[in-house]
């Protein structure tokens, strides 16, 4: 734990699969840093993500879905599907801003997929939040 504590510290673990949500899910409450798990499937991705979600809040797990379109194909995406991508990129780049504590659970499918670079996304990526508006009469 004291190697996963330091900055740029990289561990390894041989862990049994049905341990493995929550041990992910103690490591994100005790480090307190982003997390991102990256998978090999789709499929494994959403098991992953629903078993990590029983161990901690599930407003702190996002689901990187992968697009539902090949980039060949003649399809439109589905927008639920791309508002939700855009909402895990969002996190990932206000987590490197340092924040919030945020963690991603992304297939590797997902991940190839080609987005905007980090500089050019947050350069046109703005936060709009609801504010109260107080109005003065005579």
């Amino acid at each position: 734990m004291d190697e996963l504590r330091q900055k740029n510290a990289l561990s390894k673990a041989d862990v049994i699969e049905a341990a493995r949500p929550y041990l992910i899910a103690a490591l994100y409450q005790t480090l307190k840093r982003p997390i991102v798990v990256i998978t090999a499937h789709a499929e494994e991705s959403r098991k992953l993500y629903e078993q990590i979600s029983l161990w901690s809040h599930s407003d702190e797990v996002k689901l990187m879905p992968e697009a539902d379109a090949l980039p060949y194909e003649r399809i439109v995406s589905d927008l639920p599907t791309e508002l939700e991508r855009l909402r895990v990129l969002s996190a990932l780049a206000n987590a490197r801003n340092g924040k919030l504590y945020r963690w991603q659970v992304i297939p590797a499918t997902a991940l190839i997929q080609k987005t905007a670079s980090f500089t050019d996304f947050a350069a046109y990526f703005h936060t709009i939040r609801e504010e109260a508006i107080t109005t003065r009469c005579c």
